[in-house]
């Protein structure tokens, strides 16, 4: 497509004449306009002007293909999907769109990947109130640029003559999953509108607060009446006819009024009769056929920025996928990995890494780290720095790693809950300096409303984060002066450095009173929540995922020790690079654990010895007749069609005459939990246990458990190792993993199974029975991850059904998740084997 556009140009004789140009892929081609006379010149330049300041003049409309389209025909089985479809691409800043369909629900979700985690979804109905099935009646998207909006636009189709459209919801991505967990998308769409409790509330207290704090408030938020405000809450509802075309467009305006996100539904008038009902819309066929109609969404908020594919990428395993598409690799196996390749891309910005679309489009610290230490033999270096910047920019002054960013509508969401706590502190006192102070933090903070918000409760992070600074470190591909240039990089002020040992001094602060005195009470442990349980602070985050332990095995067996290891490996390497660890270099430090440790290496080993240690307190023994009657009890409270199934595998189970295994958490005594779980692949994925003394049993103990069939064990053939096991567990533990799932014996996650098939890789014994062991664990649980046709999602589940077994994709899980992209370093390194050799 043309555009017409007008730059300044020059004129023999020193003028000035007026150009034109036809802008062809973003170049303007630069020709003289003809000598017309001063008024008709003047009016061509007012009108060309006039159409970019009233936002006509627009980027080049171009049509967009799929990126990547699940289920894609070649690789999964669409039964596994089950009324679900999902299409991803780029919009016009080349930032991730991910349109989906839930055909079960009706519900459609169009997730735009960008600075503010956005969506825009709306709910399908047919007459009878069912989910209507809709399709696409295009294959791509059109996406262009107006003024500051981002813009995107398809054709939809369906069999019905009468469609319902409703539960219109245009806000963050965090808002759709928490509309769709509390099931609200199925509700009657003339239900109460869901709309957060925090800005409500706010509304509530700005109408009881003092007219002179009401008129400041209002000023800070740019408006001059509640009102404004409340009708933010809402999209507002318009309608626009031309010849041929009826569309209704929904506007919704952020809390702030900084942003906007709009819906336009449209359709050809002759064909379709739109009408506006106070619970959405209605479309009618004239004809008496089915339906088709157009789609349109746009955004004003900002766009990420995203990476090319050789700012990801090692030029070796680039090279790898030019010889993958040319060396006869199998056609399932090439697009396996173009899917895989596309979907990091997909993920990737210089902002940041999202953790997961649709769900998690935005940072999660522990999610970046993970990845990039299971993708360490593919990521270039420079992938590897943009990591560390963005962990280390959200660093808190203590030196915690943020879990997760809010931004967009869930910041302004959680802003003013912040701002609603300021208000009711403020009520009933006289000014003071303090009151003052609280004043003027509120009106920073109204002012404000998108300011990011970091998330420091989860742990784990805290000590992951140390491991990939060390791996930075010590990679060969990166020469000494650029990790020097690297650590002398400020971000808000302070060194790379300094960020870095802030966050090690934390480690080492918060590990101290174990290795002083190794008893369970000085072990890392989450934090007490109100209703008496713990809180999950560690990779397992839902409400059952550590059976209400108070200390995580992950955490204290595997890494708090792989951190105090990367402490001495960062401090080494700074040595030498010429920087000086001894404790004077850093006077900030002075007195602080990390100093005393870099003043005293021996002291350092020794307090990684004794966590290496830890590992004892979470030792389960239990013998066959310990064991099996706690699997029938447990057998004996699943449903029927559960029961039945397991109990007929049990004959083909290799009943072993005792069980050991690492328990996945302690309760608040300090007594082991004894559930089984696939958590000790990180622990073979950071060292070598194989090669250590006693080595063969280690890695029995940690690898039995898991390629032992379900209800016994984990493994599961077709399907993959469960991520636990709660056979041996009580009854109250059971209820809590029937009742949240995602962390449970009913799914398998494909983060860890690479991290097992990582793990495996790294054991370098050649020991005849430990090496037979390795590889046959290896080959079991690669086969059933792949025979589930579901490996590349965040985790999968099953159904039972006329006796057998079937994968089934998990409802709320992510679509491309990025710790589930880590098999690109797994097939990687098997073609550099084979090269290699």
């Amino acid at each position: 497509m043309t555009r017409f556009g007008i730059q300044p140009g020059k004129q023999a004789g020193g003028g000035c004449l007026p150009t034109a140009g036809l802008i062809f892929s973003g170049r303007i081609h630069p020709f003289p306009l003809p000598r017309v006379p001063t008024i008709a010149r003047r009016f061509v330049l007012c009108a060309v002007f006039f159409g970019i300041l009233t936002g006509h003049a627009q980027d080049e409309r171009q049509k967009r293909l799929p990126v990547l389209s699940f289920p894609q025909p070649e690789i999964d089985d669409p039964k596994t999907y089950a009324e679900y479809e999902t299409r991803f691409f780029t919009d016009s800043k080349e930032n991730t769109l991910q349109i989906l369909f839930d055909r079960a629900t009706g519900r459609v979700v169009h997730l735009w990947a960008d600075a503010a985690n956005e969506s825009l979804s709306f709910t399908a109905r047919d007459e009878a109130g069912r989910p209507a099935r809709l399709d696409w009646d295009s294959r791509g998207v059109w996406v262009h640029t107006r003024g500051d909006l981002r813009l995107a636009e398809y054709r939809l189709k369906t069999i019905e003559q009468k469609l319902h459209l409703g539960h219109i919801l245009l806000c963050s991505m965090r808002k759709e999953r928490e509309f769709q967990y509390n099931g609200l998308h199925l509700q009657p769409f003339d239900s109460p509108p869901f709309q957060e409790p925090e800005l409500k509330e706010f509304l509530g207290l700005l109408e009881d607060s003092p007219p002179a704090d009401r008129v400041d408030f209002l000023a800070a938020l740019e408006v001059s009446s509640s009102e404004e405000l409340h009708a933010r809450l809402s999209p507002v509802v318009s309608e626009s006819r031309s010849q041929s075309t009826h569309t209704i467009r929904f506007r919704q305006s952020s809390f702030d009024g900084r942003n906007v996100l709009q819906l336009d539904i449209e359709a050809d008038s002759a064909g379709v009769a739109i009408s506006r009902t106070s619970a959405g819309i209605v479309l009618r066929s004239r004809q008496g056929g089915g339906l088709t109609f157009s789609v349109r969404i746009a955004s004003n908020a900002p766009a990420l920025t995203p990476l090319k594919r050789e700012e990801i990428f090692r030029n070796e395993f680039l090279e790898f996928l030019e010889d993958a598409a040319r060396s006869g690799m199998r056609k399932r196996e090439v697009l396996w990995l173009d899917r895989q390749v596309k979907s990091l891309e997909l993920l990737s910005s210089a902002e940041k890494l999202m953790a997961g679309l649709p769900n998690f489009a935005t940072y999660f610290g522990r999610d970046m780290i993970m990845s990039m230490l299971m993708l360490e033999p593919v990521i270039a270096p420079s992938l590897h720095e943009h990591a560390l910047r963005t962990i280390l920019g959200k660093l808190s002054p203590r030196g915690e790693v943020s879990h997760e960013e809010s931004l967009g509508g869930q910041a302004i969401r959680e802003n003013i809950g912040t701002v609603n706590k300021m208000i009711k502190a403020l009520a009933g006192k006289d000014p003071d300096s303090e009151e003052r102070k609280t004043r003027s933090a509120i009106l920073a903070l109204l002012k404000d409303l998108q300011k990011t918000r970091e998330d420091y409760k989860m742990l784990d992070d805290d000590f992951q984060f140390p491991v990939l600074v060390a791996r930075y470190l010590q990679r060969t591909d990166v020469p000494s002066r650029q990790k020097r240039a690297f650590l002398q990089q400020e971000i808000h002020g302070v060194s790379v450095e300094k960020l870095i040992l802030r966050n090690l001094d934390y480690v080492c602060r918060t590990s101290l009173p174990y290795a002083r005195k190794p008893s369970v009470t000085n072990l890392i442990a989450f934090s007490r929540r109100t209703n008496d349980s713990w809180l999950p602070a560690s990779w397992r985050d839902s409400n059952a995922g550590y059976a209400n332990g108070k200390y995580a095995m992950d955490i204290n067996a595997i890494w708090v020790p792989a951190a105090l290891e990367a402490v001495r490996t960062i401090l080494d390497s700074l040595e030498s690079l010429g920087i000086r660890t001894d404790g004077s270099s850093f006077p900030e430090l002075s007195g602080s654990p990390l100093a005393e440790f870099m003043s005293h290496r021996e002291n350092l080993l020794r307090a990684e010895e004794i966590w290496r240690d830890a590992a004892k307190h979470f030792e389960v023994v239990l013998d066959s007749a310990d064991f099996l009657p706690h699997i029938a009890r447990r057998l004996n409270g699943m449903g029927t069609k559960a029961r039945e199934y397991w109990l007929s595998t049990m004959d083909q189970i290799s009943i072993p005459s005792s069980l050991r295994f690492l328990a996945l958490s302690l309760d608040s005594l300090g007594s082991p939990l004894a559930i089984p779980h696939t958590d000790v692949g990180m622990m073979l994925f950071l060292r070598d246990i194989s090669s250590s003394p006693g080595g063969g049993q280690k890695v029995g103990v940690l690898l039995n458990p898991v390629i032992t069939r379900f209800p016994v064990g984990l493994f599961v053939d077709g399907l993959g190792p469960l991520v636990a096991n709660d056979s041996y567990a009580p009854p109250a533990v059971w209820a809590a993993f029937d009742k949240d799932r995602y962390h449970s014996p009913y799914t398998v996650w494909g983060r860890e199974v690479n991290l097992l098939l990582l793990g495996i890789r790294n054991q370098k014994s050649m020991e005849p029975g430990i090496r037979a062991l390795l590889d046959s664990a290896s080959a079991m649980i690669a086969t059933a991850s792949e025979r589930s046709g579901l490996s590349h999602n965040e985790l999968w589940t099953y159904e039972i059904q006329d006796g057998v077994l079937a994968p089934v994709r998990y409802p709320t899980g992510s679509d491309i998740q990025l710790w589930n992209l880590t098999d690109l370093a797994l097939r990687f390194l098997q073609w550099r084997d084979l090269h290699r050799n």
